[in-house]
């Protein structure tokens, strides 16, 4: 309405469409992923077969109004796969995992571990020396995402019972890496896991302001972590 036939139809001559961003945030699931495709009526066509975990790369792809949502989606696996080859080609010597697979395992617990990017090389260092050491990796996202059914957010903390699931991404239970990731981590993420921080660290724990505060012992550990539930108990930022 209100447009001159002169400027329509020089907008059809031209040809330009409108593009829109979709984006798909670190350390989301693909359940997570795929719901925000659903809410999407602007795309044309539904996801037929869910991808594999960890196989979306996160950031913002350009779409227009009626593009096919599998094509998308086809264009953010072939992302993830190019990103994966090319980092793993440079990644560092004497690492414990073998496969480009297991370092997308572990950078997607390494990804919901942390929201600091800067954090994520030393926490895969930590991760490291529990393998190199046969210990079990004990991380509370792999368990979340069993008792969140795969979608990643649990609500509330892990309850003492629920350390005893019977599933296979429950590192408390089960030594080594889950069998699959547990979200579709960043390429920083990928790349820390395969340039690790060097670190003599076994341990860490929320510090109450973002981050995390590591420890060599389970006593220095477990100290840490008395100060953080009085920082929680009290209601003290």
């Amino acid at each position: 309405p209100q447009r001159s036939y002169a400027s329509v139809l020089r907008k059809i001559v031209e040809g330009n469409n409108f593009r829109r961003l979709f984006t798909i945030p670190e350390g989301a699931t693909v359940k997570q992923v795929i719901d925000k495709f659903e809410r999407e009526p602007r795309l044309v066509g539904e996801v037929s077969t869910l991808p594999a975990e960890g196989s979306l790369l996160p950031g913002s792809y350009d779409w227009s109004h009626g593009d096919e949502t599998e094509a998308l989606l086809a264009r953010i696996e072939k992302a993830m796969t190019q990103k994966l080859d090319a980092l793993w080609q440079q990644r560092a010597d004497g690492l414990v995992i073998t496969t480009p697979q297991e370092a997308l395992i572990l950078a997607s617990i390494v990804e919901r571990e942390s929201a600091l990017p800067e954090e994520h090389a030393l926490i895969a260092g930590v991760f490291y020396n529990r393998l190199r050491q046969g210990w079990k990796l004990q991380t509370d996202p792999a368990l979340i995402y069993a008792l969140s059914e795969k979608w990643g957010r649990l609500g509330r903390g892990i309850r003492k019972s629920e350390l005893k699931l019977d599933s296979p991404y429950n590192t408390y239970l089960y030594e080594g890496l889950p069998p699959t990731p547990i979200a579709n981590p960043s390429a920083a993420a990928i790349e820390a896991v395969l340039h690790p921080q060097q670190t003599d660290f076994f341990f860490f724990v929320a510090n109450g302001k973002g981050g995390h505060v590591f420890s060599r012992t389970l006593r220095e550990h477990n100290r840490h972590v008395a100060k953080l539930r009085a920082l929680e108990r009290s209601g003290k930022p």
